[in-house]
C-alpha cells in the first residue's frame, strides 16, 4: 500500500507541476510563431509577408517586394481568430488558411487541436479536400466534402469554421462579392448520449453490489457495443490531458464526454474500478479473447507471483511518462499510445497494428495483460481506487485459507502473514472472492454489507 501512497504523488507531483509548466508557457506568441511557420511553408517561394495584422487579422502574401494591392496575391488567416466559438469533439481546432485573391482556398494546414489523434489520422486527406474550392460555394458535409469517419463532429467543426472565416475574409479584406454563410445549426442536446452512459453504470454498480455475473457481462457488452462500436468513446489519457490544458470541448454539442469522464471519476472515489471492470470496451475484448482461448483449451500462460506484482508497476510508469510528455510538449497527442483507441477508430501506424495485434493475442492467453500490465487510464482509476470509499473487506472470522487470492483473475489478492490482502488498484471489481468465499465472510466496508448469492437465496427459502 505504501507504494500506491508514493505512486499517488508522483502522480499528481507530474501533473500539477505539468499543468503549471504548460498554461505559464503558453502566450500569444506561440500562436504567432506557429502561425508564419505554416504560412511560409505555404507560401515557400513568395518573397514578401506581411506581419499578421487587420481585422478580422491575416497575413498578406505579395509575389514581390511590393506592399501594394497590385502585388498582393493571397491572404492566409487563422480560423480560431474569426470563429473563436466552433469547437470539435475534444475542443478548438485551430487552422491556417491560405486563400487566392480570387477567393480559392489554396490550402489549409492544422495548426493546433486537442483531438485525439486516432480519430484524426486523416485529418491531413481531409484537410485536402479543401484545395481549389471558391469561398462562395458551400462546404457541406457529405455533400461537397466528406468527413472523417469516426469523427463527424470534428469534421463539421473543421467545415464551419473554413466557411465562415473564409467568407468573411473575402467580403472584408479581398472585397469579394459572394454570399454569406449560412447560419449555425441550432445546439440541441442529445439525451441519448446522457441516458446510455448513466444505464450502463447503473447496470455495471448493479451488478457490483449485487456481485451478480450477468449484469457484469450485460455492461461489459453494452459498453462494447455503444461506446466502442458505435460511439469510438472511451475514458483516455488524452481526456485527462485535455482537462489539465483545459481544452474541453462543448457541453451540448458532447455531452457524452463529460458524462463518460465524470461517472468514471465519481465511481472510482466510491466504489472503485467500476469502468475499468465492467464497462470498458478493450476490457470486454480481452475478456471474451481469454474466454475463447480457455473454449478452445489452449493453454493459460501464467506468471510467477514475483513477476506480475513487479510487472504491475510498470503501467503507472507509462502514465507518469505520457503525462509528462504531454505537457512538455503542450500536446496532448503524446498520450495516444493506448491499444483501444486504435481497435475501435482502425486508425494507427504499422508499428501501432503489429502492437495492437500483439496485445490481442497475448489476450487469448492471459486474462487482461493490457489492463494488468500496460494500461495508463487503468494506472490512474487504480489510483483513485485505491481511495475509494467503499473497498472489499475481509470479516474477523476470516481464517486465511487462501481461495480468494486462488480465485483472483487479476492477482489483486495476495497472502500476508496467512491473511489476505487485496490491492485496491489491481481490483477489477468482479466479485469472485465474495463469491468463492467458503465462510461467506467478504463485505464492503462503510457498513455496506453485500450479502452473497447463496445467503440471499438461504433466507428465501427460510421464507
Amino acid at each position: 500500500m505504501k507504494a500506491y501512497r508514493f505512486l499517488s504523488f508522483v502522480f499528481l507531483a507530474i501533473f500539477s507541476t505539468g499543468v503549471l509548466f504548460y498554461h505559464f508557457r503558453q502566450s500569444q506568441s506561440d500562436d504567432i510563431n506557429l502561425e508564419s511557420a505554416a504560412v511560409k511553408n505555404i507560401f515557400p517561394d513568395y518573397e514578401k509577408i506581411s506581419p499578421k495584422s487587420g481585422s478580422p487579422a491575416h497575413y498578406s502574401i505579395y509575389q514581390s517586394n511590393s506592399n501594394g494591392p497590385e502585388g498582393l496575391t493571397a491572404v492566409a488567416f487563422n480560423t480560431h481568430d474569426i470563429t473563436p466559438e466552433i469547437k470539435g469533439y475534444a475542443g478548438p481546432v485551430k487552422l491556417v488558411v491560405a486563400l487566392s485573391t480570387a477567393g480559392i482556398i489554396k490550402d489549409v494546414r492544422a495548426l493546433k487541436h486537442s483531438e485525439t489523434p486516432a480519430y484524426v489520422f486523416t485529418m491531413d486527406e481531409f484537410m485536402a479536400q479543401f484545395k481549389g474550392k471558391d469561398v462562395a460555394g458551400t462546404f457541406q458535409l457529405g455533400k461537397d466534402i466528406d468527413g472523417i469517419t469516426r469523427a463527424t463532429m470534428t469534421s463539421e467543426a473543421v467545415a464551419r469554421s473554413i466557411d465562415k472565416s473564409a467568407k468573411k475574409i473575402g467580403r472584408q479584406i479581398l472585397k469579394l462579392d459572394i454570399p454569406a454563410p449560412s447560419g449555425d445549426p441550432p445546439k440541441t442536446l442529445s439525451y441519448i448520449h446522457i441516458i446510455m452512459p448513466l444505464l450502463l453504470f447503473i447496470v455495471a454498480i448493479g451488478g457490483v453490489l449485487r456481485h451478480n455475473t450477468f449484469l457484469r457481462w450485460l455492461a461489459l457488452l453494452g459498453g462494447l457495443i455503444y461506446l466502442g462500436i458505435i460511439k469510438s468513446t472511451m475514458v483516455s489519457v488524452v481526456q485527462l490531458v485535455n482537462i489539465g490544458m483545459l481544452k474541453l470541448p462543448d457541453f451540448v454539442a458532447n455531452p457524452l464526454w463529460y458524462c463518460l469522464v465524470a461517472l468514471t471519476l465519481l465511481s472510482s472515489v466510491i466504489l472503485g474500478m467500476v469502468y475499468c471492470g465492467s464497462i470498458c470496451p478493450f476490457a470486454s475484448v480481452q475478456e471474451i479473447l481469454f474466454h475463447l482461448g480457455r473454449k478452445l483449451k489452449w493453454k493459460e500462460l501464467k506468471f510467477s507471483q514475483e513477476v506480475t506484482q513487479q510487472a504491475r508497476y510498470v503501467k503507472f510508469g507509462i502514465l507518469c511518462i505520457v503525462m509528462a510528455a504531454s505537457f512538455m510538449l503542450g500536446n496532448s497527442s503524446a498520450a495516444n499510445i493506448e491499444a483501444f483507441l486504435m481497435l475501435f477508430t482502425a486508425h494507427a501506424t504499422n508499428v501501432g497494428w503489429v502492437f495492437l495485434i500483439f496485445i490481442l493475442i497475448l489476450s487469448v492467453f492471459y486474462f487482461r495483460f493490457w489492463c494488468r500490465f500496460l494500461c495508463p487510464i487503468g494506472a490512474f482509476n487504480g489510483l483513485l481506487a485505491n481511495k475509494s470509499i467503499y473497498k472489499i473487506q475481509f470479516g474477523p472470522e476470516c481464517g486465511g485459507c487462501g481461495v480468494c487470492d486462488k480465485v483472483c483473475p487479476v492477482g489483486a489478492i495476495h497472502m500476508v502473514e496467512d491473511k489476505p490482502l487485496i490491492d485496491y488498484p489491481e481490483c477489477i471489481l468482479c466479485n469472485k472472492c465474495i463469491e468463492k468465499c467458503p465462510k461467506e465472510i467478504l463485505f464492503f466496508k462503510k457498513d455496506f454489507h453485500i450479502q452473497s448469492t447463496r445467503q440471499r437465496a438461504q433466507r428465501g427459502n427460510a421464507r
